[in-house]
C-alpha cells in the first residue's frame, strides 16, 4: 500500500476542493501541540502543510482505498463537510468531528456545507465544530467514544439527508443559470440532466 501507514489516532480530512482549509489544517496544528500523546495524520489537499516542526504528519492526498485503510484504525476522524466523505466515515463507525468550509473565508465557492452539516449536526449524524474552542470539545467527545456500528443509519434520516442536499444543490444552479443565462438543469435522484 502506497502512502502513510495505517496507524494514526486521529484522521482528518480536508477533501480535494481547490480553495485553502487553512483553518482547519492550523486549528489541528494548536490541536495537536496540546495533545502530544496522539498520532495525527492530516490529508491537506491544496493547503500548505506547516513549515517547520510539527508533531503531526502530512499528505496531500490519499487514495479513497487508503482512506479506508486508515478510517478504519482512526480513534477519531476530522473533516471537511463533504457528502461523500461523511458517509465513508459514518460506514466505518465513526461520528466524524466537521469542519464545514465557509464560502465568507475563501474556502468555498458556497456555504452548501454550512447548511448541510447544520442539518446532520441537528439529526446527531455528526459533531460539527465551528470555532477552535468547540473544535477541542468535539475531539474529546471523540475519542472518548467508542466505534460503533453508524453504519446502519435510520433510511428515512439518510433519505431526507440527500433530499434537502439535492434541493440545495437544484437552488444554487437555477441561481447560477440565472445568472449565466443558460439551459435549464433538472434534478432527479441526485442525477443532474439538462
Amino acid at each position: 500500500m502506497n502512502g502513510p501507514e495505517a496507524t494514526h489516532d486521529v484522521l482528518v480530512l480536508t477533501g480535494t476542493d481547490h480553495h485553502q482549509f487553512r483553518r482547519l489544517v492550523d486549528w489541528v496544528e494548536a490541536w495537536v501541540a496540546v495533545n502530544p500523546s496522539r498520532s495525527v495524520l492530516v490529508q491537506h489537499g491544496y493547503t500548505a502543510a506547516p513549515g517547520g516542526a510539527t508533531r503531526a504528519d502530512y499528505a496531500a492526498f490519499l487514495e479513497h482505498a487508503h482512506i479506508g485503510a486508515h478510517l478504519a484504525v482512526a480513534a477519531a476522524v476530522v473533516c471537511h463537510g463533504g457528502p461523500g466523505t461523511i458517509v465513508d466515515c459514518r460506514l466505518a463507525g465513526l461520528m466524524p468531528v466537521v469542519v464545514p468550509r465557509s464560502a465568507d473565508l475563501g474556502e468555498h465557492v458556497d456555504n452548501h456545507q454550512q447548511r448541510y452539516t447544520a442539518r446532520l449536526h441537528e439529526q446527531g449524524v455528526i459533531d460539527r465544530a465551528d470555532s477552535y474552542e468547540r473544535f477541542g470539545e468535539a475531539m474529546a467527545a471523540a475519542l472518548d467514544r467508542e466505534r460503533a456500528n453508524l453504519a446502519t443509519l435510520d433510511d428515512d434520516v439518510v433519505t431526507e439527508t440527500v433530499t434537502a442536499f439535492g434541493d440545495q444543490v437544484s437552488a444554487a444552479l437555477e441561481r447560477r443559470r440565472v445568472r449565466r443565462g443558460s439551459g435549464r438543469m433538472q434534478w432527479s435522484r441526485g442525477v443532474g440532466r439538462r
